[in-house]
């Protein structure tokens, strides 16, 4: 949906759940067969399973630069989520943002950004070369990965908000949430600020994005949680991020209700 609405998503394809056990190399016919089949030629690639939140099935091996790896990590996925479709896409190494959303359709608005600084390792091999989410919490308590949130202030910000808020609203999500995107391989990076407490690196307007997740229902824990993370970074304490999102559920109601009378 995202593609059709001219919002950039990673190259893709699908390896369906009724095809695997009928094909020795699912992953390069879901390939071939994908309309994006050119730009996925191309390793490094990225697997992980269709239907899952919270870095689910992701680890080390999601990332293949081989077709060998590719059907490898396939088969491991296949036995861990045997229900499921698997994701190939293309891997995206440039920084990655979350975009935190209050409010529905017209009156959804970016609240702000957060970005991840990966503390320099001697493991070149080290998950964090993937993405923090690999080992979530604990990569942030032990200090490989510091969270870094942003405010609205900035261009390069501003544009990574507005696609986050296109991709909301054409998805039809409600109330609060958050839109997780990445840079692409052919982003040039350029420092535009740097902050002395912070030390965020900001990219120029022409960086090419990609939408990476639409999470509708984020995590809510005051104390190590993305979401309430951005909302207390940009002035809006716990307690006022709860009540807006209950507040915009009940005005959807209350709209609900005079619409059918």
């Amino acid at each position: 949906m995202l593609e059709h609405c001219n919002i950039p998503t990673p190259p893709f394809a699908i390896v369906r759940n009724e095809e695997m056990a009928l094909d020795p190399a699912p992953g390069q016919k879901a390939i071939e067969l994908s309309p994006h089949a050119t730009a996925l030629s191309s390793y490094p690639l990225f697997v992980k399973p269709n239907a899952e939140g919270d870095s689910k099935g992701v680890v080390p091996a999601s990332k293949v630069s081989n077709q060998d790896e590719l059907e490898s990590a396939i088969r491991v996925l296949r036995e861990k989520f045997p229900q499921q479709d698997i994701l190939i896409e293309t891997f995206l190494p440039g920084q990655e943002f979350s975009v935190g959303i209050l409010g529905t359709g017209r009156e959804a608005r970016v609240i702000g950004l957060a970005s991840y600084n990966f503390r320099p390792l001697n493991d070149q091999n080290s998950p964090r070369q993937i993405d923090f989410h690999l080992q979530g919490k604990d990569n942030l308590e032990s200090g490989a990965v510091e969270q870094v949130v942003m405010h609205m202030d900035h261009p390069g910000v501003r544009e990574v908000g507005e696609m986050g808020i296109r991709a909301w609203n054409v998805l039809g999500c409600r109330d609060g949430g958050r839109v997780d995107i990445r840079l692409d391989a052919e982003s040039k990076p350029q420092v535009l600020e740097v902050r002395a407490t912070a030390r965020a690196l900001l990219y120029k307007t022409h960086s090419n994005m990609a939408i990476l997740q639409v999470n509708p229902i984020p995590g809510l824990s005051m104390s190590s949680s993305i979401y309430p993370a951005i909302a207390r970074g940009n002035g809006i304490p716990f307690p006022q991020l709860l009540e807006s999102i209950v507040n915009s559920a009940l005005k959807r109601k209350e709209n609900t209700v005079h619409a059918n009378h």
